[in-house]
């Protein structure tokens, strides 16, 4: 027997994402809907919710229901998701100017609704009963999306979200979801160089994380621990005292295993150096500071990770850890912003700039070195790239719904990477650059990776691997660090 309250609940939560029209994210849209909807009270605001984004996280599935199901919707199959949206909003608001007054007529076959296959149309139900006006007839098709929209809720309707793109090796006996902070690797050998291979991705995996509802992560400055919260937890407080910052567990993973691995490989160390050399990088007060370089560092949070997760490998300050640090963003307002974490962390300040690493070949000669000293001296160059954020999609499945071209992001990075190679093509020491990505597509990833070996025979890939994921309650970050030597 159908629940007009229920149903009132699911129609609702389709018309707060009809409105929807992707000018910010969602979580803010969201608040601002229940900023002017004050009569609804917890619980409703609660399911409205979890059904509006569950109705984000399996669009596909609902578009292919809709458009089978809505003989003016047919011409949509082809279209992508940001064109099929439009149509559905309209749908959406026609269906409920029609029905909005009119009391739901019981639909008698509910109990029979059947979900294995979801090309069921509104047309084969037509039976059910016999609408006695316009109005009675939209309210069977409502009634029929809302009794649909319920086997979904309940786990029998599902949509795989990353079907149109590659993901590294699909295989469920894989340990991916084991990786803490030391990722189980495989080694592949060739006659040129040493590089490792990605642990393999279970699709089934990716599916169930896509589902869950993200934690919110605080890396805590003084233990150096990424501490997982609730949702709703008020830990602003404590990120105003400089105590930490949110961050996803897999970034402070990714930073993590960069440090452990320079250190267990001796590249990174805290005993004292006559001279910083190409070998070895040393944050002992009294050697010669090396110099990193965060080239897109957003407002810092990988930096901000480095120092604090360093500080804690060598039980030193992080006002003491002895190196100079560059960040370099495309926009000079979010160096604002990260000048300004810094500060409240008391961390000591980067110096920063404005570069576009995106351009085509760029070249040293466009950039002012003079106020940071010379860029072929970085030793150590942190690039988390622009990508699709595919590995985070879980907290924004909005973003899925307008992606379309994966191209534009492959190319970006490869091109950041390589403009990074020329303007550090004087340099006489070799240096090291950790590519990161929150992507779990292959075009991003790996393939990039090949991409660059092949292009740049002076460098090898000492390891990639996959950060986050299901078992953490995290995004997915992808990392490799690359070693490059002089010519």
């Amino acid at each position: 027997m159908e629940n007009p309250y229920l149903n009132k609940q699911i129609w609702t939560s389709l018309e707060i994402v009809a409105d929807y029209s992707f000018d910010k994210p969602f979580h803010l849209y969201l608040k601002e809907v229940f900023r002017k909807n004050k009569n609804w009270g917890s619980k409703d605001r609660r399911n409205y919710k979890n059904n509006c984004y569950l109705i984000l996280k399996e669009f596909g599935a609902f578009k292919e229901f809709i458009i089978s199901s809505v003989p003016s919707l047919s011409n949509s199959s082809q279209q992508n998701f940001p064109d099929f949206l439009i149509d559905f909003k309209n749908f959406i608001h026609f269906v409920t100017s029609k029905s909005e007054n009119a009391h739901v007529t019981e639909y008698s076959n509910s109990s029979d609704f059947q979900t294995e296959n979801s090309n069921n149309s509104l047309s084969e139900k037509s039976n059910a009963f016999k609408p006695k006006s316009e109005t009675e007839e939209y309210n069977r098709i409502k009634l029929i999306i809302c009794e649909w929209f319920k086997e979904l809720q309940a786990g029998r309707i599902t949509w795989n979200a990353y079907a149109e793109y590659q993901i590294q090796d699909l295989d469920s006996n894989n340990s991916f979801f084991q990786i803490s902070n030391h990722p189980k690797l495989r080694t592949k050998i060739d006659s040129q160089k040493t590089a490792t291979l990605s642990p393999k991705i279970d699709i089934n995996f990716i599916d169930q994380w896509f589902k869950k509802e993200a934690s919110v992560f605080f890396l805590d400055k003084s233990t150096a621990e990424s501490i997982e919260f609730e949702p709703n937890y008020p830990i602003n407080e404590r990120v105003e005292r400089g105590e930490g910052i949110i961050q996803d567990r897999s970034s402070t993973l990714s930073i993590q295993y960069l440090v452990n691995w320079l250190t267990e490989n001796s590249i990174l160390t805290s005993e004292q150096q006559q001279q910083q050399d190409n070998l070895v990088f040393s944050v002992n007060e009294q050697s010669e500071p090396f110099l990193g370089w965060d080239c897109c560092s957003g407002a810092g949070g990988k930096s901000i990770a480095w120092h604090i997760l360093l500080s804690k490998n060598f039980a030193v300050s992080t006002t003491k850890l002895n190196y100079n640090w560059i960040c370099s963003d495309v926009r000079p307002q979010i160096l604002d912003n990260l000048q300004k974490r810094f500060l409240q962390l008391g961390i000591k300040d980067p110096t920063t700039f404005t570069l576009d690493l995106g351009k085509s070949k760029l070249e040293s000669t466009a950039i002012d070195t003079s106020a940071f000293g010379n860029l072929t001296n970085a030793q150590l160059i942190i690039a988390d790239l622009p990508c699709s954020g595919s590995g985070t999609w879980r907290r924004t499945p909005e973003e899925r719904l307008r992606f379309s071209d994966i191209e534009i992001y492959s190319q970006r990075q490869y091109q950041i990477i390589e403009n990074i190679i020329r303007l550090k093509k004087e340099s006489t020491k070799r240096y090291f650059i950790y590519y990161l990505t929150c992507s779990v597509f292959t075009q991003e990833n790996e393939e990039n990776i090949d991409k660059i070996l092949l292009n740049y025979p002076n460098t090898c890939c000492l390891f990639q691997t996959y950060f986050g994921g299901n078992e953490e309650n995290a995004d997915y970050i992808f990392g490799a660090l690359f070693e490059i030597k002089p010519v």
